[in-house]
């Protein structure tokens, strides 16, 4: 089962429906920044949407953290900007392992990442639209196999 994950989608939603369409994903997870382009994803691709709250929705009052369970694997899905991603990812790397889920997912540094900290593996899928380096926009893929997973960082 796969899981197409992206945030930071800033009202650009294009390229990530272009890489999309076809494909038989479950269902999409939007870290956050903008909340309605998960929704909207979700309309036009005709799946589920996982999404929460970022720091440029504009509704202080909506989700800003998600505890997930797909397939067995545990997911604490946030935006990041409550955990300073900016600067480093021991803070929501110490808060994934408190909560003892398998995978955190976030946004907000537009940095594609995914890496192992404090036994809890973090990803963040970049942003599609607005990249914050070279290899320009980006998201991510979760192949999710009997409580095991992998992720994949693809660059558009």
């Amino acid at each position: 089962m796969e899981y197409l994950v992206v945030s930071d989608t800033h009202g650009r939603i294009e390229k990530v429906i272009k890489y999309a369409r076809g494909r038989n994903f479950a269902g999409i997870i939007h870290a956050g920044d903008y909340y309605r382009d998960g929704i909207a994803l979700g309309t036009e691709l005709g799946i589920p949407v996982f999404a929460v709250h970022g720091n440029c929705d504009g509704v202080w009052n909506g989700i800003e953290e998600e505890l997930l369970e797909l397939n067995g694997i545990k997911i604490f899905l946030t935006h990041g900007h409550l955990y300073y991603v900016k600067h480093d990812l021991k803070q929501i790397a110490e808060k994934a392992a408190q909560l003892k889920v398998d995978l955190a997912v976030f946004g907000h540094s537009h940095v594609p990442t995914f890496t192992k900290l404090n036994g809890v593996w973090l990803l963040n899928p970049g942003s599609p639209e607005r990249p914050r380096e070279e290899q320009g926009g980006s998201l991510a893929v979760i192949k999710m196999e009997e409580r095991n997973f992998t992720a994949d960082l693809i660059y558009l």
